[in-house]
């Protein structure tokens, strides 16, 4: 279920997007950061395990809030 506008994690999205892409430097393509249940959700693919990881740790340097990696790696 995506969240509502009103929840915290919406609030936060924009600026957590821009940083998290920025620091990722294309490792993960498709990338989309969705707001679910009061946490976030990654979703995209990767060509390593390590850039799935990569990209669950920057956004949890960004958030206290709850996340669901769901990076497909190919």
């Amino acid at each position: 279920m995506i969240a509502t506008v009103n929840s915290p994690a919406t609030q936060v999205l924009g600026p957590i997007e821009f940083r998290v892409h920025g620091k990722l430097g294309g490792r993960v393509r498709n990338l989309m950061i969705l707001v679910s249940d009061g946490g976030f959700i990654l979703r995209g693919t990767a060509c390593t395990y390590y850039a799935k990881q990569v990209a669950q740790h920057v956004l949890m340097g960004e958030t206290d809030l709850p996340i669901r990696n769901e990076i497909d790696v190919i």
